[in-house]
């Protein structure tokens, strides 16, 4: 996929915090990540919840908010995203 250089990436957060807290700002994703784990059934999904790219924990989150049946094992295996990308447990949008 060849990249415009003029079209400039769009940093920051998904969602947004409602806080000006710096300690929150800082560990709001680990919160997030650690509310995920404990949540999941199956160690497959517990590891996926700390160590998964972004994609696992948007499918999973999906499902809970459409009250899906969310399965033991394989939450987000295939997902691909076209329109990001991601590093570690963060989300670029170009627009």
């Amino acid at each position: 996929m060849d990249e415009d250089p003029l079209d400039a990436p769009v940093y920051g957060i998904v969602e947004p915090l409602h806080t000006y807290n710096p300690l929150k700002a800082t560990f709001h994703e680990w919160a997030s990540m650690a509310s995920d784990f404990s949540s999941v059934r199956g160690w497959h999904n517990k590891w996926r919840a700390l160590f998964a790219p972004p994609s696992w924990a948007a499918d999973y989150h999906a499902r809970r908010a459409a009250g899906a049946s969310v399965p033991d094992n394989n939450i987000g295996a295939k997902e691909k995203h076209t329109g990001a990308f991601q590093t570690s447990r963060c989300v670029f949008w170009r627009t």
